[in-house]
């Protein structure tokens, strides 16, 4: 049975395609063996790749509206939705373990993991 966390990921498309398509694909993993808190940090990165335009990321070219208006009404929607998922689930975490710009909460799932 999926976790809570990971059935709401399916309404955002950037966090799912690097939730289910990197992420666990980079380690060998299933999604559910990753801990709420490293899923957590894999949202913070992508919400970084819509605000952080140093990094010329196109999602926050999309953002600021670089593509046209179509374009960034789409990416307004989905960093709408990232914002309000984080809302949700970053309380439930310790918020030592929030560190997006290190990728030390990564690892890899041979090692058991806590769920929260």
């Amino acid at each position: 049975m999926e976790r809570e966390i990971l059935k709401d990921i399916w309404k955002i498309r950037e966090l799912h395609h690097q939730i289910y398509e990197v992420m666990s694909i980079d380690d060998q993993c299933d999604p559910q063996d990753y801990a709420d808190h490293q899923i957590i940090n894999e949202a913070l990165f992508v919400k970084s790749k819509y605000t952080d335009l140093s990094q010329n990321w196109e999602l926050a070219e999309e953002l600021h509206g670089v593509y046209g208006k179509e374009a960034q009404k789409i990416a307004k929607k989905e960093f709408r939705l990232l914002e309000n998922w984080l809302k949700k689930y970053m309380p439930t975490v310790n918020p030592k373990l929030l560190n997006p710009k290190e990728k030390w909460y990564l690892g890899n799932c041979d090692k058991p993991l806590l769920k929260k």
